[in-house]
């Protein structure tokens, strides 16, 4: 399954997907975007093709990286890696972000 999202509709979807941790389905645009098909918390996303953790993580949680765990094909990626870390085609990401509540 392949989804072909605009950047701008990726950042939203993602944010929706990421703070519910929940899968939904996703909903075809006109325009496509050049990138890779990662899976993120089960989910299809197609990111740019050279894009790193911190990157993915900006653009969806903006600047607040506060309180969120990476995990790439079942293996924990450190806070130092994530601006080095270049994610590859296929890489399935696991994205834990802690909120406080009751």
């Amino acid at each position: 399954m392949q989804f072909i999202l605009t950047k701008g509709k990726v950042v939203s979807l993602l944010k929706g997907l990421l703070i519910s941790f929940s899968a939904r389905s996703i909903p075809q645009v006109s325009q496509t975007i050049t990138g890779m098909e990662i899976k993120i918390n089960q989910t299809p996303s197609v990111i740019p093709d050279t894009f790193t953790v911190q990157q993915l993580l900006t653009e969806i949680f903006e600047t607040n990286h506060q309180g969120i765990a990476v995990a790439i094909n079942n293996q924990v990626v450190s806070k130092s890696q994530w601006a080095l870390h270049q994610l590859q085609p296929d890489d399935q990401l696991i994205i834990i972000r802690a909120t406080q509540g009751g």
